[in-house]
């Protein structure tokens, strides 16, 4: 191994050769490289001129760097050029009619300190004034995850995605111009194609678990061409209200499902739960594990504290170097929203999360009793240790502490939770996975291990060979047994009559 990029979560070991651009003839010749070299190929597409562009980075720093640029090779073979030089982490391009790249890229390198990612036509940001990150960063477990789309050039315009408070929408632009709102709405808006004169694409809202449809270059005569969910039409579902607050003098967006049947002044069982990232985003899409543990009883309150996407590139890269520190305070004051809103029962309070909200969770039971019963799933605990033991921790830390671990290692040993795990009274329940390579076992084992030794209560399950996704990649079985090991834990500890 001579590079950090030797492993990847979801992909397990990465050998030694890099990822190539390969031809075939529809005849049935041969297949042909016709790319070399020690970096990857990614995302090709056919341009003008019987040429394939691509993304990569074929710099003599590419191991240090996130930075990528556009590159392009004849069909047949031959020179590979570079057609950009911006030295920027670029996550998707489209190249339109006349050769000018539509690139969605940060203002520099770093792809993890919560910069938002622009869409740029040639030269020119279009979307600065928009103050949005062009990235799919609202999380929602029934929808495909995906990388940010590639701009679309159709009809004279460009396509792309835009992350706005909880939502994401397609927006278009063209050069010289402003963008203009597509298809909007309180909704998650995935996959998009486009091709003659009409789009096609994947969407989610808070009453909508998947569908797929179709609409107009402009985003008129929208209309649904298939649900796969029509049995959903017949579940009780619970209920969701905005549980919007003030702190720290700004808004904050917060959302509670309430359980089906709920009846006001009913004092319910209330988990608050933490989205991952840090830089993703709850909001407006079907989240089908929240509305499993509302059937059961719970209401589940969630918010975007700062750090969160969809919002000003000022309030996410806020978090940067105050993992824990700044967003706690959110999160209390979420729960005292809550316990003021009368349906949170103050004797039955739990706090859960995943990967970031895992980290979150571990955080909030190190720092307040207030929570019976806590589930940290694939938690970050240690930061020196998850430096070099993920997959993206040689580059993703310094991105979101502001420095190197040699540099200021009190920083990351202050944020840890695992420093402050004496103080940890609360039940906690570990879940991780011995596949899972972004926050790897190591991480929950630390806290286990420790914890255990301190004769706390603490247990943890651990899933075989799954990623650090399994909610919406792992085997369904798994999935399954994950729900219920979210469900046993709290019900366990959170059930009426239980002190």
């Amino acid at each position: 191994i001579q590079r950090f990029k030797y492993r990847l979560d979801g992909v397990g070991q990465l050998d030694d050769e890099a990822s190539q651009l390969w031809i075939v003839e529809l005849a049935g010749d041969e297949p042909r490289m016709i790319t070399e070299g020690p970096t990857d190929v990614v995302r090709p597409r056919w341009v003008a001129g019987d040429l394939v562009a691509f993304l990569g980075s074929r710099e003599p720093d590419h191991d240090y760097t996130e930075a990528a640029e556009i590159y392009a090779v004849p069909a047949l073979g031959g020179e590979v050029r570079r057609l950009t030089s911006y030295g920027r982490a670029m996550s998707a391009f489209g190249i339109g009619p006349q050769g000018t790249p539509a690139t969605v890229r940060t203002d520099t390198a770093d792809a993890f300190g919560g910069s938002h990612a622009r869409l740029w036509i040639g030269g020119e940001c279009v979307t600065r004034e928009l103050d949005r990150t062009s990235t799919p960063a609202v999380l929602a477990d029934t929808l495909p995850g995906r990388e940010a789309l590639d701009p679309i050039w159709a009809g004279g315009h460009c396509y792309f995605d835009v992350g706005d408070r909880g939502s994401v929408h397609i927006y278009r632009a063209q050069a010289g111009g402003p963008p203009q709102l597509v298809l909007g709405g309180e909704r998650v808006v995935g996959s998009v194609s486009i091709a003659g004169g009409r789009m096609a694409f994947t969407s989610t809202a808070t009453d909508d678990a998947l569908s797929i449809r179709v609409a107009g270059l402009d985003g008129g005569g929208e209309r649904v061409v298939w649900d796969p969910n029509p049995w959903l039409q017949d579940a009780a579902l619970g209920e969701v209200r905005r549980l919007d607050f003030e702190h720290d003098g700004g808004a904050v967006d917060a959302w509670v499902l309430l359980p089906p049947g709920h009846r006001e002044g009913d004092l319910l069982p209330s988990l608050l739960y933490i989205h991952g990232g840090p830089h993703a985003a709850y909001g407006w899409a079907f989240q089908f594990v929240f509305q499993v543990l509302a059937g059961a009883g719970y209401a589940v309150v969630y918010c975007n504290p700062p750090g969160s996407q969809t919002y000003s590139e000022q309030y996410a890269t806020r978090l940067r170097g105050r993992w824990g520190e700044l967003d706690f305070p959110y999160l209390m004051a979420l729960t005292d929203r809550a316990l003021a809103a009368g349906f949170a029962d103050p004797d039955r309070l739990g706090v859960g999360g995943a990967s970031y909200g895992g980290f979150a969770t571990l955080w909030v039971v190190t720092h307040t009793n207030r929570f019976k019963a806590a589930v940290a799933a694939r938690p970050v605990a240690g930061l020196l240790g998850f430096y070099g033991s993920s997959d993206v921790g040689w580059s993703f830390g310094a991105g979101a502490l502001g420095s190197e671990p040699w540099e200021d290692g009190e920083l990351y040993r202050r944020l840890s939770p695992a420093t402050h795990l004496a103080d940890c009274n609360t039940p906690l329940r570990l879940i991780a996975s011995t596949g899972d390579l972004r926050t790897p076992l190591e991480q929950a084992e630390q806290v286990f291990v420790r914890l255990r030794k301190m004769r706390k209560p603490v247990d943890m399950v651990v899933f075989h060979g799954e990623p650090h996704g399994m909610v919406v990649q792992g085997r369904p079985w798994n999935r399954v047994r994950h729900m219920r090991a979210v469900l046993e834990w709290f019900d366990r500890h959170l059930a009426p009559g239980v002190a």
